[in-house]
C-alpha cells in the first residue's frame, strides 16, 4: 500500500495506531480533517518512503505531545503539515535530515525554543510556516543558503535581534 487517506472522516475517532509505522511502502498519509487525538507515534520514523504527511486538524482533532525526533528519518518527505494542534517542546534538530522537504507547516502550536540551525541545510525548502508558536532566539544565519525559499512566516513568536541581512541573498523572494 502506498496511499492511506483518512481525510474528511468526521466520525472516525481515537488515536493514530502505532502499527501504521509498519507500512514500509507508504508514500502518502493524509489524516486531514479527521477528529483523531493523541500524539504522533514515534513509529512514524519507520515510514522512510513517505512523501506527504498531512495531519492538519479537523473537527475536534487535537494532537498533543512533542514532535518525535524519529521524524528526521523521513528523508524522502516533501510535505508535512502538523499545524493547528497542541504540540509542545522544541522543533527537533533531526528535522534537518529531511533534505528534500519542500513544505514545513507547524504553525498555531505551542512550540518553544529556538529554530534549529539544521533547517538551513534543507536546500529544497520552499515554504516554512512556523508562526503563532512560542519560539525564541534569533533567526539562524544558516537560512541564507535556502535559495529555493519562497515563503517564510515566523510572525507571532518571540524572536530577538534584528532581521538578518541574509534574506537579501535569497533570490527566490519576490522583489
Amino acid at each position: 500500500m502506498t496511499t492511506l487517506d483518512f481525510s474528511y472522516n468526521y466520525y472516525l475517532t481515537g488515536t493514530i495506531p502505532t502499527e501504521l509505522g509498519l507500512l514500509s511502502s507508504l508514500a502518502y498519509l493524509n489524516i486531514f480533517r479527521t477528529p483523531l487525538v493523541g500524539s504522533i507515534p514515534s513509529e512514524f520514523g519507520l515510514l522512510t518512503n513517505l512523501i506527504k504527511l498531512d495531519i492538519s486538524p479537523g473537527y475536534n482533532s487535537v494532537f498533543t505531545g512533542t514532535i518525535p525526533t524519529e521524524i528526521g528519518n523521513l528523508v524522502n518527505l516533501q510535505y508535512i503539515d502538523i499545524s493547528r494542534h497542541g504540540f509542545v517542546g522544541t522543533i527537533p534538530s533531526e528535522i534537518g535530515r529531511m533534505v528534500v522537504l519542500q513544505t514545513l507547516s507547524a504553525y498555531y502550536n505551542s512550540l518553544t525554543g529556538t529554530i534549529p540551525t539544521e533547517i538551513g541545510g534543507m536546500l529544497a525548502l520552499e515554504y516554512l510556516y512556523i508562526y503563532n508558536n512560542l519560539l525564541t532566539g534569533t533567526i539562524p544565519s544558516e537560512f541564507g543558503i535556502l535559495s529555493n525559499l519562497i515563503e517564510f512566516d515566523v510572525r507571532n513568536n518571540s524572536f530577538l535581534g534584528s532581521i538578518p541581512s541574509i534574506f537579501t541573498n535569497l533570490s527566490s523572494f519576490p522583489s
